[in-house]
């Protein structure tokens, strides 16, 4: 028999310390996101310029959250179908099994759809937010421009990671192609010499 030794590293994720909504909320990407919904919020609301540009910028967003939605689920519905059976039982033995791997897809997926909805209506609803320098329509103005800000930075930035974890899974899908290719071509030495 050879000795070739399976060698595919799985990177597993930490559990969820703070429950599944609470590791969506502390992460990297929502943290930055954030801000930036804030900042655009802010910026629309000070600003007379920017505010009269609001409806265009929301549909636009509303556009790019739904590009990086179908963008997602086509690499979500590759991953999927390139799954070996041999791949899914590594999966298996992983922290959290198949489920984690598909988790962040899902959440950025569902992130982007309820972002395309939220910027549509913000869209719509623009023309009609009176644009009067009452503190309270400043507030109004700030959460219906922020809020789709917020999910279109959450959305490209979770795009970009899931197509570094799709390329880690490319990697290890391979990795265990090759060591099992090596020992199929181990054990047919082992049997012609037996």
């Amino acid at each position: 028999m050879s000795d070739a030794k399976m060698r595919v590293s799985l990177r597993t994720p930490r559990p969820a310390r703070f429950g599944k909504v609470g590791s969506i909320l502390l992460s990297a990407d929502f943290i930055i996101a954030l801000p930036a919904g804030v900042a655009g919020g802010l910026l629309v609301s000070l600003s007379k310029a920017v505010a009269a540009q609001a409806s265009t910028f929301l549909f636009g967003a509303a556009a790019l959250l739904g590009t990086l939605a179908g963008i997602v689920i086509a690499a979500h519905t590759i991953l999927i179908s390139l799954m070996s059976p041999e791949y899914v039982l590594v999966l298996e033995r992983a922290q959290g099994g198949v489920r984690a791997v598909s988790r962040p897809y899902k959440i950025v997926i569902w992130a982007c759809a309820i972002g395309v909805l939220l910027a549509l209506f913000a869209g719509l609803a623009w023309p009609a937010i009176p644009q009067v320098s009452e503190l309270g329509w400043h507030l109004v103005r700030g959460v219906v421009f922020g809020a789709p800000t917020a999910l279109g930075v959450y959305g490209l930035i979770g795009a970009a990671q899931l197509a570094g974890l799709s390329a880690f899974h490319l990697e290890q899908r391979a990795k265990l192609l090759h060591t099992l290719r090596e020992a199929r071509v181990g054990l047919g030495r082992d049997r012609k010499g037996a």
